[in-house]
């Protein structure tokens, strides 16, 4: 009985003494009426029908002297006997008591078992969004396997494991740590000789996610490939979607807007609410919240202004129905960055405290860098420059601590402006080439376009706004004017060609052809009166 809890029924004792279960129940009954140690605890069923009475220690201290003194042969045979009698009793419900069992296993010596079953309560724990105890679960069972002997049933079970402390790794470590970049590999080399084979698909899937975390973006983009091929060769609905998935995001952070919304055109279709309603429990987020969101967000670049609005409205309300901690987060982030784009930075520092918010209540750190980024160019904005640099550093700088890179072009730029904003040119110059630098490196082009505008606004502010520009100086605004009108055309971000045309109108340069440029490029825009991109463009155009 002490081996089976401080509440135990009579059929767990009965197990563990190795005795009919009339015969312990007897036993139990004498000493919860008349003995210091037990009392009744009412009755319990078991899934195959068995019904017993329950029992408990009266005080924890009695359960664990007497757990203590029971000698080692003895108390490994009797958890051996209480884990066989409830799994065999749970039968296909055992994952209910998947910890229990795990338990029982380990005390008993039946690694293997123990092994699965700790998987299993990860998995089960995993469900619940206890993303931190299902790691502990799946590194137990890791442990457990490496005492085994090496067999094709023991190399399979460790592959299932590395796979999901992966997919837990993403939310508690981040998507680009090195402890989810080893818990796939690992996988992948436990599973070499099946190649580009579907039941490698995850591992794939969040490789790719680790190298476009880490604005690897060519090597993402291969690996979207081999993904791509897997799940067109065989057909399944749910790696199809997943592939548009990792296509849709590849493709928009390396600038290929047309391409994102195409993907996502055809991907999301393949979302069934029912089945894929846990998939973000492998692939880190769900796809559906992630495609609603970002079609939001090309909305905005495709000059949508307001309609991208509605649809961050309605990713926000989808994820929510889902409850997933990190797609709930991912999509907060998102409706964050809409405000930022917007140029809304009150809105935006309200997105990002709902970030910051949820990533600690849930436990999802990743995404609090992400609020305190948003934060930090929100409080720029405001003139709370002091407070918003911090907030930038301390984002850059936990990224760096796990190894994330994604969206730093736009972090530069942005900590550039807000030193610039500060005095400091000299740190926002180094700034400013840092981006443009990690443009040319990474692929990462989705924010190319402001980068170039951001330069030229740098180039003023380091000449000192004079009234007589230098000539040298006005060929290099108007030349980064032209590059990130260019790079919004090639890109087919029309809200940022209208930002840009707006500046370089502003500025004066080819000012007769760059006005009907603006006059044409604004008959584009029924939407976003109120928004300040539109808003300028027209009081230039009045003024």
């Amino acid at each position: 009985a002490s081996r089976g809890g401080i509440v135990f029924g009579g059929g767990v004792a009965a197990a563990g003494a190795g005795t009919a279960p009339p015969a312990a129940e007897a036993q139990c009954e004498r000493l919860a009426s008349a003995g210091p140690f037990l009392g009744p605890a009412g009755t319990a069923e078991w899934p195959d029908g068995t019904t017993a009475a329950r029992y408990a220690f009266r005080h924890a201290l009695h359960r664990e002297t007497l757990a203590a003194r029971m000698p080692a042969g003895r108390k490994a045979e009797a958890h051996r006997r209480i884990g066989g009698a409830l799994e065999r009793s749970y039968g296909e419900r055992a994952a209910e008591i998947g910890a229990e069992l795990a338990l029982h296993f380990e005390e008993g010596g039946d690694r293997a078992r123990a092994a699965r079953y700790r998987r299993v309560a990860a998995e089960t724990a995993a469900r619940r969004y206890a993303f931190a105890e299902a790691e502990i679960h799946l590194e137990k069972s890791l442990e457990l396997l490496g005492g085994l002997p090496a067999s094709p049933a023991r190399n399979r079970e460790e592959q299932v494991v590395q796979s999901t402390l992966g997919a837990v790794r993403m939310a508690t470590r981040g998507y680009a740590a090195p402890e989810t970049e080893h818990a796939y590999v690992r996988a992948l080399e436990i599973a070499s000789d099946t190649g580009d084979a579907p039941s490698n698909f995850g591992e794939l899937w969040g490789l790719w996610g680790l190298h476009l975390t880490r604005a690897e973006l060519d090597r993402a983009l291969a690996l979207c490939g081999r993904i791509q091929a897997i799940a067109e060769a065989s057909g399944e609905r749910h790696l199809r979607l997943q592939a548009h998935h990792a296509l849709w995001m590849t493709h928009f952070f390396r600038g290929e807007l047309a391409a994102a919304s195409r993907h996502i055109e055809e991907g999301e279709p393949l979302y069934d609410v029912v089945a894929d309603r846990n998939s973000a429990l492998t692939y880190g987020h769900d796809a559906k919240a992630a495609a609603i969101s970002y079609r939001a967000i090309l909305l905005w670049h495709f000059g949508r202004i307001d309609h991208a609005l509605d649809v961050a409205s309605e990713a926000v309300a989808f994820a929510r129905t889902l409850g997933h901690p990190m797609s709930v987060a991912f999509v907060l982030v998102n409706v964050g960055w809409l405000r930022f784009l917007r140029r809304e930075p009150e809105a935006c520092h309200d997105g990002a405290e709902a970030v910051i918010a949820y990533a600690a209540e849930q436990q999802v750190p990743f995404w609090t860098d992400h609020g305190l980024l948003l934060r930090g160019w929100a409080l720029g904005e405001r003139g709370e420059r002091v407070r918003g640099i911090a907030d930038i550093e301390q984002g850059l700088a936990s990224m760096t601590a796990i190894e994330s890179a994604l969206g730093r072009t736009v972090h530069y730029a942005n900590l550039a402006m807000v030193k610039a904003g500060a005095g400091d040119l000299g740190a926002a110059r180094v700034l400013i080439e840092r981006a443009k630098e990690l443009v040319a490196a990474t692929s990462e082009r989705y924010h190319e376009p402001e980068i170039h505008r951001l330069d030229a606004e740098l180039t003023l502010a380091e000449a000192g706004r004079a009234k007589r520009t230098p000539r040298s100086v006005r060929e290099r605004v108007e030349a980064s004017l032209h590059a990130a009108i260019a790079c919004a055309r090639r890109q087919g971000a029309r809200t940022f060609e209208l930002r840009a045309t707006t500046a370089l109108a502003r500025f004066g340069g080819e000012k007769a052809g760059t006005l009907r440029a603006l006059t044409d490029l604004l008959a584009e825009f029924p939407e976003g009166s109120d928004t300040a991109d539109v808003a300028d463009a027209r009081r230039l155009l009045a003024g």
